[in-house]
């Protein structure tokens, strides 16, 4: 269960939302905070600790968090959805 709320997972999550409801004001709140989760999925790619999983945990475990870092920021900013300057 621990893992559910593992920060990585909620950053994912948060992406998840802003990316699927209408944008309004809620979403507008929530687009910063899914931004400032970005820091922790570059820290968990610099230190990886993840030396007794198989082969498959460590990929998914690199697609997640590089998806949670750079590919859904870039995403919802070329989705026209939120831009730099807003």
């Amino acid at each position: 269960m621990i893992f559910i709320f593992n920060p990585c997972h909620f950053t994912t999550f948060l992406f998840g939302l802003v990316s699927i409801l209408p944008l309004s004001r809620f979403t507008d709140i929530l687009f910063p905070f899914a931004i400032g989760g970005c820091f922790g999925a570059w820290v968990g790619i610099v230190w990886a600790e993840n030396g007794e999983l198989s082969y498959l945990e460590v990929v998914s475990y690199y697609v997640q968090h590089v998806f949670a870092a750079f590919l859904a920021p870039l995403l919802i900013y070329l989705g026209g959805r939120f831009s730099i300057t807003d």
